[in-house]
């Protein structure tokens, strides 16, 4: 009962606090437990409390033996039939993580070997919190203020940068971003401490000029405050992912910005050694 009673409560703390989909681990390490529990002896009537006891035998007796062992079968079928939905699940997600990609950093960690592009600037795009469909953490935290390149009621944090490059640093020996927070290869959760440090970091950027790679999302901002010319860029796709959730399925694809001297010149130039993933005609 108390391996019970715990993890009841971790598992509200974590629905809670974390994601429902944390509730999974939880159940996983739980039944764990169980199972080492009974490889030393079988759960019986005594590792129950005394008054679940004393309610069955009450139950069982205004039933009948026979009606209580039925109504035990048809609760015993349900428990199975709602497990095997998630058993379901994992086979589908598991098919489609064996067919598809799941990560994009295999593939963009090759696509940056196959084309020696280590050589090269590689920048990343940070995050940037508004005030617009935002939690009420978020809109408070907004309120107290923070910088915010040329715009109004968000902050920049630059500090949590785009995670592409940070999932294909592993398969290299140094950190390809140049903005990498404190140089590291990884996402710290030290991001959200200063509101103010984006200011000194987009103008310790900006005074690099424009990088040959950049990885981010097309927003106007992304550009501008660091004075990008988007025209200057190429936007190239080079993975397609599918990420599985439940029996369904989502598509996502990998772009980065190139800088159209690179695009032209290295990742299209005579050299036969070089392979193009999007299937690009040579110049």
């Amino acid at each position: 009962m108390l391996l019970l009673s715990s993890y009841t409560v971790m598992c509200l703390v974590f629905a809670q606090h974390f994601s429902m989909h944390h509730l999974g681990i939880l159940l996983g390490f739980f039944i764990a437990v169980l199972a080492i529990d009974c490889d030393e002896r079988r759960i019986g009537v005594d590792d129950w409390p005394a008054w679940c006891a004393t309610m069955a035998d009450q139950f069982a007796g205004k039933l009948g033996v026979k009606k209580a062992r039925n109504y035990l079968i048809m609760l015993k079928a349900l428990a199975l039939g709602a497990m095997l939905i998630s058993v379901y699940w994992t086979i589908n997600a598991s098919i489609c993580d064996i067919r598809y990609e799941y990560s994009s950093s295999r593939t963009v960690a090759s696509f940056i070997k196959t084309n020696h592009l280590e050589q090269y600037r590689w920048m990343a795009g940070w995050t940037r919190i508004n005030s617009m469909n935002a939690s009420p953490d978020v809109k408070a935290r907004i309120k107290q203020g923070g910088y915010c390149a040329n715009g109004k009621d968000c902050i920049d944090y630059t500090s949590w940068v785009s995670g592409t490059l940070v999932t294909a640093d592993p398969y290299f020996k140094r950190t390809l971003m140049s903005n990498a927070y404190k140089g590291r290869s990884y996402i710290s959760w030290e991001w959200c401490i200063d509101p103010y440090a984006g200011k000194q970091d987009i103008e310790t950027w900006r005074s690099w000029g424009e990088p040959e790679f950049y990885d981010t999302i097309y927003q106007p901002f992304f550009f501008s405050a660091l004075g990008y010319d988007r025209n200057d860029y190429t936007k190239i796709r080079i993975a397609e992912t599918v990420t599985p959730w439940k029996d369904q399925r989502s598509r996502g694809s990998v772009e980065i910005y190139v800088r159209n001297d690179i695009y032209k010149n290295v990742l299209h130039s005579p050299d036969t050694g070089i392979a193009w993933p999007d299937g690009a005609k040579r110049r």
